[in-house]
């Protein structure tokens, strides 16, 4: 059972958000995954559709992997900004009255996050699929040593290496989006006053981290792309590593933040 359908909360702060449902919102997402591949396969396989249908694909499909690669930042801040408007005196009294364990309400807020997000969200789940394509054509490139004699065939080459390696970048994306949430929760449950700024703060470092991870490669190991390879993997291993750990930690704390509340003093968390 959802969070929304047993938080009284989440129930009444979601209710005006139901258009799209998360299932039109994951089918929306789809088909601009789909319209985005669509264009870009099209502009790499025929060079003569021109100017307009490359533009179109960029303006599709490099916001779309923006979406995916910074939605753990944005589940961060939304989060923290959502938990600390609601998380007032008042519903924390209407959360007692309903005996909601910690977990719950701690869920609740999360699904808050979650469902304001819905469409972004979904849009980075099926972000892989509109860079599929290009992602092929470079790692069918690199596997042929560009002894490819047409796109189709460095596309074909690639294929199989593309899937994979979007597969775990979405799944990294996935995990690490989930995390931010949670310490977005912890921020506003723990600091609620300072939970924008914390938040904030968050959000610079993890783009310096990004910023980090796409230059560090090629600065200290020039001219070697399968030892750029093995070093992006070893910074996105830790990143992962560490933004769970991180998750973990900040919902332990914030069980017991919520666990030694009482609903007279609860607006001070």
């Amino acid at each position: 059972m959802s969070a929304s359908s047993t938080n009284p909360i989440v129930e009444r702060v979601t209710r005006r958000w139901r258009v799209p449902s998360p299932r039109a919102a994951n089918w929306i997402g789809l088909a601009v995954a789909l319209a985005g591949a669509s264009l870009t396969l099209a502009s790499l396989l025929d060079s003569s559709l021109g100017f307009w249908v490359a533009l179109w694909s960029a303006l599709i499909t490099l916001p779309t992997a923006l979406l995916m690669l910074l939605s753990p930042l944005m589940g961060l801040s939304t989060a923290a900004r959502l938990t600390a408007r609601y998380a007032s005196a008042e519903e924390y009294a209407l959360l007692r009255i309903t005996h909601l364990t910690p977990d719950a309400i701690f869920d609740g807020y999360a699904e808050i996050a979650r469902t304001e997000m819905r469409i972004g969200l979904a849009i980075g789940r099926w972000a892989v699929l509109a860079v599929l394509p290009v992602l092929a054509l470079m790692l069918g490139t690199a596997v042929t040593r560009g002894s490819c004699d047409t796109p189709l065939s460095c596309l074909a080459a690639g294929l199989i290496p593309a899937l994979a390696a979007g597969a775990a970048v979405a799944g990294c994306a996935t995990l690490l989006t989930r995390a931010g949430v949670t310490t977005g929760v912890w921020l506003a449950l723990r600091w609620p006053s300072w939970a924008g700024v914390l938040a904030g703060l968050a959000v610079m470092v993890g783009l310096m981290i990004c910023g980090v991870e796409a230059l560090l490669p090629v600065l200290l190991l020039p001219g070697s792309t399968s030892d750029h390879t093995m070093l992006f993997l070893a910074i996105l291993a830790a990143v992962l590593g560490g933004g769970l750990l991180l998750a973990h930690l900040a919902r332990a704390d914030a069980l017991r933040v919520i666990g030694r509340a009482d609903p007279s003093v609860r607006a001070g968390l």
